[in-house]
């Protein structure tokens, strides 16, 4: 309190950003007085690495992204040649998924089942299959091999 002024002088906005900040910095651990920043997740040459390596952010980054560009593929099918439209979902979204796939060795099936729907979706766009149509006999003429996660069609 000031004795000239019977309210307690109101702080500048510089020192409550400082408290703030000082706030935000104390649960964080330093090392050699340097502030170390916790992330559940860090992007390292496109591959997506979680705090427990446990790889479900890259896949659910990669299935987000690859059915993302079917979407905008799908409104093009009609414009261009088969062949073109082949060509385009393996490099935009089939060459995304193989991406570093060898990272991939030992994942959960629920994972991998996630990135053979985008594959499933992809061979469906091109070949205008219908869901309820088996897939494996159009995987194995499309990439020339069946996943082990999807049974042979009777």
């Amino acid at each position: 309190m000031n004795k000239y002024n019977k309210y307690p002088k109101q702080q500048s906005s510089k020192n409550v950003r400082l408290v703030q900040m000082f706030r935000k910095l104390r649960n964080q651990p330093l090392i050699r007085s340097s502030t170390v920043t916790q992330y559940l997740a860090v992007c390292d040459l496109g591959i997506y690495i979680d705090y427990g390596l446990t790889m479900q952010s890259h896949v659910r980054q990669t299935a987000y992204r690859c059915f993302a560009v079917l979407r905008q593929l799908r409104t093009v099918r009609r414009q261009v040649p088969t062949s073109v439209f082949q060509s385009l979902i393996a490099a935009l979204v089939l060459s995304r998924l193989d991406y570093c796939n060898s990272v991939l060795f030992g994942l959960p099936a629920n994972l991998i089942q996630r990135l053979q729907s985008v594959q499933n979706a992809a061979a469906r766009l091109i070949f205008r299959i219908r869901r309820s149509e088996h897939i494996t006999p159009v995987l194995i003429a499309f990439t020339g091999y069946a996943s082990q996660n999807v049974s042979p069609s009777n």
